[in-house]
């Protein structure tokens, strides 16, 4: 089993996680937890080590929260095996997990109803790339619900 997904696939976690950030890299999907840190000093995105990662940290200041958040991904981030971690579908799924530790969403089981997605510039969702990211989720949660955008046609791929 390839490190980089050894807190993911795990069922047993000891500790409280706050969503599920979906990605695909080399036609492979990866599911990495994490947790948010409200109010934070210093806010961004981290891996388990500490590693900075710039591009999603960028994407969650554009997500203009009310309050500075830090993210830790629940996962070391292995650049040759998941690639690096670029592109802003991470947004619904850290937006979903604010509303949530706010009590605007009710709880629910980040391992069942799991989020992928991206704002734009004018705060509408936009789509992104799914399949593989799919194909992860339900090989291993086969009773996760999906929150996806739709396209630009209004369809969704699944």
């Amino acid at each position: 089993m390839n490190q980089a997904i050894l807190l993911s696939q795990s069922a047993d976690i000891d500790f409280m996680i706050h969503g599920i950030i979906p990605i695909e890299y080399a036609d492979k999907g990866w599911l990495i937890p994490f947790n948010m840190q409200m109010e934070s000093e210093n806010p961004g995105v981290f891996d388990l080590s500490g590693e900075f990662i710039p591009e999603w940290s960028d994407a969650i200041r554009q997500l203009n929260l009310p309050s500075p958040v830090k993210i830790c991904l629940h996962c070391y981030h292995q650049k040759e095996a998941m690639g690096e971690l670029i592109g802003h579908s991470l947004m619904l799924p850290v937006w979903a997990s604010y509303l949530r530790k706010i009590n605007q969403l009710p709880k629910y089981n980040p391992y069942r109803m799991i989020f992928t997605g991206a704002f734009d510039t004018n705060d509408r969702l936009s789509s992104v790339d799914t399949a593989g990211k799919i194909r992860a989720i339900t090989q291993k949660y086969p009773q996760a619900c999906f929150f996806l955008p739709e396209d630009e046609d209004g369809n969704s791929e699944h």
